[in-house]
């Protein structure tokens, strides 16, 4: 039965740890042996052709390449905005100030491309479903997690506009929780 998970393990005892083992394993023929080196064990997996045909079951296709480039754009855009809040207070600590200003500069050069991809990617990854198929609670929240990138967005362009650091304060908060609440939203959309 090669390739069937009913070949156990081989131990001397057979205990419960050893029926554990091969149901995780599902590999014909493991020698207990085998187990006590991981090294021999991972060859092992890897050379067993049914076990990697079971790991491997990924097509790639534009959909994927759809949603990997969505969950890329929109990291860099949230991920960023948190190291540069997280970064602010050392940034505000520099003498120079186009060397103070050279940092967000360099960020918006990689975010703004982001958010653009993910807005983008987003209009794809709609017109990819059937809108009417969805239930009514997953077009509001579709609706609602579409306003908050929009109000993201227009804080952070309205934050790199402004002189006022107070606003700057506040449009920043406001760009990140609307990105971070709408991030949230896709992740529970997808579920």
């Amino acid at each position: 039965m090669a390739g069937s998970c009913a070949t156990k393990i081989r131990e001397p005892s057979q205990g419960r740890k050893a029926a554990a083992l091969n149901d995780i394993f599902c590999a014909p023929q493991i020698a207990w042996s085998s187990l006590q080196r991981p090294d021999a064990l991972l060859l092992r997996l890897v050379c067993n052709r049914s076990l990697a045909n079971r790991l491997i079951i990924m097509s790639f296709d534009l959909d994927v390449l759809r949603i990997f480039l969505h969950v890329l754009a929109v990291t860099v855009w949230v991920g960023g905005q948190i190291v540069m809040a997280a970064m602010m207070p050392a940034i505000r600590g520099i003498e120079s100030g186009d060397t103070r200003r050279a940092f967000p500069q360099a960020f918006q050069r990689v975010a703004w491309p982001a958010f653009g991809l993910a807005v983008f990617t987003g209009i794809w990854n709609i017109l990819a479903i059937d809108m009417a198929a969805q239930t009514d609670s997953w077009n509001m929240a579709f609706g609602f997690k579409f306003l908050l990138v929009l109000i993201s967005g227009g804080a952070a362009f309205y934050h790199s506009r402004t002189a006022n650091p107070k606003l700057k304060g506040a449009t920043a908060g406001i760009a990140l929780l609307s990105a971070l609440v709408a991030m949230f939203l896709g992740f529970g959309m997808t579920h």
